[in-house]
């Protein structure tokens, strides 16, 4: 047709890719042509100090810090490791003797309770999560009315705080408390009665432990949580103390119960 241009026959043939396709011809990829040098590897720049504790990157990638994870965030001091159990070197102590509980990743001294100390205040452990406030007290109750029927004269067990802490979401206690006997004997004779016994609620296959509280006395643990001013969605979560101390000889409905904190709508 008028207008219309003819192809070359004497073209070359067109190849979209040199590495894939070859010449019918010869059978041979055409030369690869010279690709443009690249520029070496270098590693990134050293960080500038600008601060006391601050650094700031010249290139924009933020570089990846090695070693092992730790829970719990930043700022928090102390080895870190999963909460609820006592780590103890081969020997089956260590830091200078005495095991450490580990508590939201935090390793804490645990001081076993020593009947030459004049103690008062104790920590139950390994409690089963399931355990309430209100079980507690009548696991307690039990103990002291069965010890003081062997005297009927004297009161030889009674105890006048207890704190369970709960975990608000679940609703299911920490695995520990506090509780507060009115004498170091009464404490001890507890101990006795608990430590390395199984729970007969819930099939739990914990076993019971009991150390020594940081905090010793009544007044003190109550000043202590006062300060912390805890907001609790129920009162049944809440720290307790009694007067009278209870003894289990009387019913719970007459002995007077004064919760610390305050009570919240969550």
């Amino acid at each position: 047709m008028e207008g219309t241009r003819r192809l070359n026959p004497d073209a070359l043939p067109f190849y979209p890719s040199r590495s894939h396709h070859f010449k019918p011809s010869t059978g041979v990829p055409p030369p690869a042509s010279p690709s443009p040098s690249l520029p070496p590897h270098q590693p990134p720049p050293p960080p500038t100090r600008i601060g006391k504790s601050s650094f700031r990157y010249s290139n924009s990638l933020t570089p990846v810090p090695k070693g092992p994870r730790i829970r719990g965030g930043r700022g928090t001091p102390g080895r870190r490791f999963a909460s609820g159990r006592v780590i103890v070197g081969d020997d089956g102590r260590s830091d200078g003797g005495r095991p450490l509980w580990v508590r939201k990743g935090v390793y804490r001294e645990v001081t076993p309770l020593d009947p030459d100390e004049n103690s008062t205040s104790i920590m139950i452990r390994n409690i089963p999560n399931n355990y309430t406030r209100e079980l507690l007290v009548k696991l307690l109750e039990d103990h002291c009315n069965q010890e003081n029927k062997k005297d009927e004269n004297v009161v030889r067990s009674a105890f006048d705080f207890v704190y369970l802490p709960v975990d608000f979401k679940y609703r299911l206690n920490a695995g520990y408390a506090f509780v507060n006997f009115t004498t170091p004997e009464a404490a001890w004779r507890f101990q006795k009665s608990i430590k390395g016994k199984g729970w007969d609620l819930f099939q739990s296959k914990k076993i019971a432990d009991v150390a020594r509280a940081k905090i010793q006395g009544k007044d003190a643990l109550v000043r202590n949580f006062e300060r912390m001013q805890l907001q609790s969605p129920s009162s049944e979560y809440l720290p307790v103390w009694f007067d009278p101390p209870r003894d289990g000889s009387m019913p719970s409905s007459t002995m007077k119960m004064y919760a610390i904190g305050n009570v919240e709508s969550w």
